[in-house]
């Protein structure tokens, strides 16, 4: 229909914009470009297609490309909401975290009951460490949408960061209740399991989690470290032994953890190769503790 509209009238800009805008709803963001520099070339205060063109660089990671969209909006209206909410996802990826949440704020200044705005906020704190400002952004969010899985999600992460584990197991389970296909949801909860102590619901979940998705590398690496403090050295080896042929670079707890595994089933000679891998790339990566960790399993070989 926008292409339609373009045989029509050819200098028509909304066809432009909402072609650019469609592209981005399908994650097309480079297609997004051209349609959307069409549009404010033809209107140059077309603020909508501004904010489409600051989106649209922000997922394809050209962010300085991206924060001088959302500028030109605020230039022509420095009351975007829209615009400032943007650029607060903009000043985040560039580390300016001061800066993001002044724009989140802003945002809630002027639209106290944004579930979106709640959200984005509480995820930034929530990255700063922030955690206790970081769940009441979410118990917000929860009071405005008793749905919102991802609220819930965010705030068990949050809990679990506090080291309150019960409290974020039932955020898990409200989340699993209301997004019962997202492999990411059971991973989590298996985390939550697995600090907890109960490692068999933990086993579980991550194992669901891999039914979900059988290329979810990270559920099958903590499925198997979960695997070995149970006893069950075999399947602890079968898993890490997927990471790494899905992954031969993969980080030094993987091989540190498939070495233990080795030892635990009485094969010194691999015990010993991955021990040593794991050293290298515990140092490589400048983690003290790791590295003397390894030494200390090797001097047990």
């Amino acid at each position: 229909n926008y292409e339609n509209a373009l045989t029509l009238d050819d200098e028509y800009a909304p066809a432009y914009m909402h072609r650019g805008a469609s592209f981005i709803h399908l994650r097309e963001y480079d297609s997004a470009i051209a349609p959307l520099e069409a549009a404010v070339d033809l209107d140059r205060r077309y603020t909508e297609a501004f904010i489409n063109l600051g989106v649209a660089y922000y997922h394809l990671g050209t962010l300085p490309a991206a924060l001088d969209q959302l500028n030109r909006v605020l230039d022509l209206d420095d009351e975007s909401s829209e615009a400032y909410y943007n650029r607060s996802y903009v000043y985040a990826a560039l580390g300016r975290p001061r800066d993001a949440l002044a724009d989140i704020n802003r945002v809630l200044a002027q639209q106290p009951n944004s579930v979106e705005a709640y959200m984005a906020r509480g995820t930034l704190y929530k990255a700063q460490g922030n955690n206790a400002a970081a769940i009441a952004d979410f118990n917000r969010v929860i009071e405005l949408d008793i749905n919102s899985g991802p609220a819930y999600q965010q705030r068990a992460q949050a809990r679990l960061a506090n080291d309150n584990v019960s409290d974020a197991l039932d955020d898990y389970n409200n989340a699993v209740g209301l997004l019962p296909t997202d492999e990411g949801l059971y991973k989590g909860r298996a985390d939550a399991y697995a600090i907890y102590g109960d490692l068999p619901a933990a086993i579980a979940d991550y194992t669901y989690a891999i039914e979900l998705d059988n290329t979810y590398t990270a559920a099958y690496a903590s499925r198997g470290r979960s695997l070995y403090e149970s006893g069950d050295a075999h399947g602890a080896y079968q898993d890490f032994t997927h990471v790494i042929r899905q992954d031969p670079a993969a980080n030094a707890d993987i091989y540190y953890y498939r070495g233990l595994t080795l030892m635990a089933l009485g094969d010194t000679f691999g015990a010993q190769n991955d021990l040593q891998a794991a050293a290298e790339r515990y140092l490589a990566s400048g983690r003290a503790d790791g590295y003397r960790a390894v030494l200390d399993r090797m001097r047990q070989l």
